[in-house]
C-alpha cells in the first residue's frame, strides 16, 4: 500500500470513530505501517471516561472529549489502553503510532487554509497577513487543531497555524525573530517567545513548522529503541537548527543529540549556549535508514528540565 501523506497537523479519523492529531509524514523502521499520531478527541461513552473539567466537542450530533491535553498518566493508562487494537509499534510520550489501515478519512490542513482565510474574520485575513511578512503564501501553510475537526471553518478560540517547507520554515522563522513582524502587533510571553501561543492584532495564534513530504525527516524510517533511564544530567546545547521540526532534535556540547518527543520543545525552544538540567533522560539508540548507530539522549514522559 502507497505511503499516506500525512503533513504536520493533519487530523486522521479512525475506525473506532476516535480522531488523531498527525506529527508528520515521516515513519518508523519498527512501525512502517504506524503514523506517527497523537490522540486527540475520543467519543464520550465508548469506553472513554470523562475527567472532571475536561473540554468536549460537538460534532456530527457525537459528542467528542477532548484527549491530547490531559494529564500524561490519564493519557497513556486511561485512555490509550482503550484504543490499542489501531496502534502498532513503540510509544514515545503521547507520541504513538496510528495503524494506517484503521484510518477511514484524513483532513489535510494545507486544504482548508484558503477558506478558512477567506471565511473567518478577522482571523483569517489576520493569519494571511502575518504569513505574508514572514514571507508565505497561503498555500503553503495549513490551518489545523480543533479548526480542522468542522466541515466549514469556524472562530475557534486561538488560530494553529503550520508553515511547510524545511527551507521556508527556517526563513519564517527567522524572519519572525528577526523583527519581520512589527512588535507593536505582537503580543509575546518575554520568556516562551514562538513556542506559545502570541497574539497578533489581538488575534490568537499558534505556529508550528514541518518539513514537506518531499524533503522528509531525519528519522524517517529510522529504527529507535529506548536502552536506558539516566538519572540526574545536566547538558549544553550547542546548536539548535534541527530543533525547528517535531520530534525537536538538538546537538549537545561533546556532538551527543537530545531527541524531544514533547511537542513544546520543538521551535527551537532550547537555544544554543542554554545550559539545562534534567532530573532525568532517556538514552535512545537510533539507527537511521543508511546505517550508523549512535546514542542520544530523549525526553520521553517526565522528564523536567530547568535552565540553568
Amino acid at each position: 500500500m502507497q505511503q499516506r501523506a500525512t503533513p504536520y497537523g493533519s487530523i486522521l479519523r479512525a475506525s473506532d470513530g476516535t480522531y488523531w492529531y498527525t506529527c508528520g509524514s515521516w515513519r518508523l523502521a519498527s512501525a512502517a505501517d504506524g503514523i506517527p499520531s497523537i490522540l486527540a478527541y475520543a467519543p464520550e461513552g465508548r469506553g472513554f471516561p470523562h475527567r472532571e473539567g475536561q473540554k468536549k466537542l460537538q460534532l456530527g450530533g457525537v459528542t467528542l472529549l477532548k484527549i491530547s491535553n490531559q494529564p500524561l498518566d490519564a493519557y497513556t493508562q486511561v485512555y490509550l489502553p482503550t484504543v490499542s487494537r489501531v496502534m502498532v509499534g513503540p510509544r514515545f510520550g503521547r507520541l504513538v503510532f496510528l495503524w494506517e489501515d484503521a484510518v477511514v478519512e484524513v483532513r489535510d490542513p494545507r486544504a482548508f487554509t484558503r477558506r478558512f482565510v477567506d471565511a473567518v474574520c478577522p482571523e483569517g485575513p489576520l493569519a494571511a497577513e502575518l504569513l505574508g511578512l514572514l514571507g508565505v503564501e497561503v498555500e503553503d501553510a495549513g490551518v489545523w487543531g480543533s479548526s480542522l475537526m468542522f466541515d466549514e471553518p469556524v472562530r475557534r478560540h486561538e488560530t494553529d497555524l503550520v508553515i511547510y517547507g524545511r527551507e521556508l520554515s527556517a526563513k519564517a522563522y527567522e524572519r519572525f525573530t528577526g523583527g519581520a513582524v512589527p512588535s507593536e502587533a505582537l503580543e509575546l510571553d518575554p520568556r516562551l517567545g514562538l513556542c506559545t501561543v502570541f497574539r497578533y492584532k489581538g488575534a490568537p495564534i499558534d505556529l508550528f513548522f514541518d518539513p514537506n513530504e518531499r524533503e522528509g525527516h531525519w528519522l524517517d524510517r529510522a529504527a529507535i529503541r529506548v536502552v536506558a533511564r539516566l538519572g540526574d544530567q545536566c547538558i549544553r546545547i550547542a546548536d539548535s537548527s534541527d530543533g525547528l521540526f517535531y520530534p525537536a532534535s538538538y546537538t549537545c556540547e561533546g556532538g551527543k543529540r537530545l531527541i524531544s518527543f514533547r511537542p513544546a520543545h520543538a521551535r527551537r525552544f532550547f537555544a544554543p549556549g542554554a545550559r539545562l538540567r534534567f532530573d532525568s533522560l532517556s538514552l535512545v539508540e537510533i539507527v537511521p535508514l543508511g546505517g550508523g548507530a549512535e546514542e542520544a539522549y530523549a525526553v520521553l514522559d517526565y522528564e523536567t528540565a530547568e535552565f540553568l
